[in-house]
This record gives C-alpha cells, sequence and structure tokens, in this order.
C-alpha cells in the first residue's frame, strides 16, 4: 500500500494515511463518483477532512502518469488489454472508451475509471501447502484453484520460492501479467526463490516454448490457466518431463469438470479465508487428502 499511495494526488495520499495499517485490498475510481476503498472486508469512502472525495478526470489522469512514469504509450499494448501492472504486483483496471480495428481493440481513449487490486501478502503460516507438492520426494503436478481474490497468486508465489529454495528446483515462472515477481528495472519485487528464472510479460505458449527450449527447467509455474491453447502448453511441457504448478479459478465442487483438471495429479483449493484444502486425483477420480 506504501507505494501506492505514491500515485495519488498530494490532497489524496494525506487522505489515506488512515489506511496504512488496514488490510486494504482494492481501491475503485470512477470519474464523478466518490473514492471507493474496500479494507478488511468493507467499502469505505474516503474524506479530506470532512469533505467527501470525489474522483475527477484530472485526478485519474495524475494516477496514469504516474504509475506509467509518464509514459502512457510505452504501456500502450497493457493498456488495450484493459490494465497495467506497477511495482509490487498491484494491478491497475481501466475502463473508458474502446477503439477498434479490425474486430480487435486497438486503443482505449477518454480513460475515466480504474480499480486498483492490491498485492497480497501470504500469512506466515499458510507457507506449508508447498510441502504438498512432493509424494515420495518426487514433485507432482499441481493446480491451486479457487473463486477470484482468495490468494492463489499470492500462495502460487510463495509454494515456488519454497520449491527454488528448499526444494532446489530449477524453476521458470512465467509471469505474463507482472504479478508474480513484480519485475521492475530488472530486478523482482517479491522474493520467487534463488534458483527462479522468470519470464516476465511472456505469454504462456512463448513463455513454455522459450523455458523448455533454453532454460533446462524441472519446474515450470504459471498464473491463471484457461482454455484450449493452455492445455496445449501444459501437456507439451509434461511430455518434455517438466514439472507444472499452475492456478485456475474455480470452485471445488466443480474441480472435476474442468478440462484443465485432467493434466494435474494434485489440487490445493483455497475459500474466501485463505484456507487450503489438499486434494489428490487416483485413477479417475479426485480424493479430498
Amino acid at each position: 500500500m506504501k507505494y501506492v499511495s505514491t500515485l495519488f494526488p498530494p490532497y489524496i495520499k494525506c487522505a489515506l494515511e488512515e489506511y496504512e495499517n488496514k488490510n486494504v485490498e482494492e481501491i475503485r475510481l470512477c470519474a464523478g463518483s466518490p473514492f471507493f476503498i474496500y479494507a478488511d472486508g468493507r467499502e469505505h469512502i474516503l474524506y479530506s477532512g470532512a469533505a467527501m472525495v470525489t474522483v475527477s478526470m484530472e485526478d485519474i489522469d495524475f494516477i496514469l502518469k504516474r504509475a506509467t512514469g509518464n509514459s502512457l504509450y510505452a504501456y500502450g499494448e497493457d493498456i488495450k488489454n484493459g490494465f497495467i501492472t506497477v511495482r509490487g504486483g498491484h494491478r491497475i483496471g481501466i475502463t473508458g472508451r474502446a477503439v477498434y480495428e479490425k474486430n480487435k481493440i486497438l486503443a482505449i481513449r477518454d480513460i475515466s475509471g480504474i480499480n486498483i487490486r492490491i498485492a497480497g501478502i501470504i500469512p506466515e503460516d499458510i507457507s506449508y501447502p508447498a510441502d504438498f507438492l512432493y509424494k515420495n520426494g518426487e514433485l507432482k503436478n499441481t493446480l491451486i484453484v479457487s473463486p477470484p481474490k482468495c490468494g492463489k497468486t499470492t500462495l502460487l508465489r510463495e509454494i515456488v520460492r519454497i520449491a527454488s529454495d528448499r526444494g532446489r528446483e530449477r524453476v521458470v515462472l512465467i509471469d505474463e501479467r507482472d504479478e508474480l515477481a513484480s519485475v521492475y528495472e530488472g530486478v523482482s519485487h517479491y522474493d520467487v526463490g534463488k534458483r527462479t528464472l522468470v519470464l516476465s510479460g511472456y505469454g504462456k505458449r512463448e513463455g513454455f516454448s522459450h523455458a523448455i527450449r533454453g532454460l533446462s527447467p524441472t519446474l515450470i509455474a504459471c498464473d491463471e490457466i484457461g482454455g484450449e491453447e493452455d492445455r496445449k502448453v501444459i501437456t507439451e511441457g509434461i511430455k518434455r518431463g517438466v514439472k507444472i504448478i499452475a492456478t485456475l479459478h474455480g470452485e471445488a465442487q466443480s474441480l472435476k469438470n474442468y478440462k484443465e483438471a485432467e493434466l494435474f495429479e494434485r489440487f490445493i483449493l483455497l475459500d474466501k479465508s485463505f484456507t487450503p484444502s489438499f486434494y489428490e486425483k487416483r485413477g479417475d477420480d479426485i480424493y479430498e487428502l
């Protein structure tokens, strides 16, 4: 949150000081509307003194310029995809007017709203799921599943660190959205392990190809899989003898309905309290441990 507060105009930065010790999860801004903060499981409206803060277009422009280092053009591809990721792994979602060319979004103009998702920090007592990756000393292909905003990206990051440092795995981390390692000027903001090589901004197809051909991984980790193309690249990685850890949006009740689950041997499911439950595939069935 400390870095995120530097993105705001001075009067907002001062008003945010009362939230420094709160668990801020999200900040939601729309020009002409109140400044919404989601912290400690509740919605709050920001006040500057006795006055409610109303977001202006100038505020949004200020935030975007700070987030991009005064170079919106350099972030054009990310903005076109609807979000940018800043130092610390915080994701800024963007709304505005879409400009199309040949049925594809060319750019987003007149940006009038942003949603800032604050990157989570894993509780100290939740790192033990990394031990679940191994059975009789052998690393297993593992899928982390949870509904949105329940900590799967945070848990993946911690598991990668432990597998790299304690398990001595040669890890390649495909950080498609710069949320896992949050590389800034070549240096990872987060500790993802001493043996971990980070492919920052790579799509999964290009990342898997690059890793397998040139980086000799024993483990490839990636976030938010889904779709036929992701299944193909993961299948190819497994055929090459590489172990895979990935995450998926989903619910425990429907785990067997996801085609992606067919590729994995073990599963960690998270609920909204960040409590993990563990499952193992035996034959065609999946059992809770």
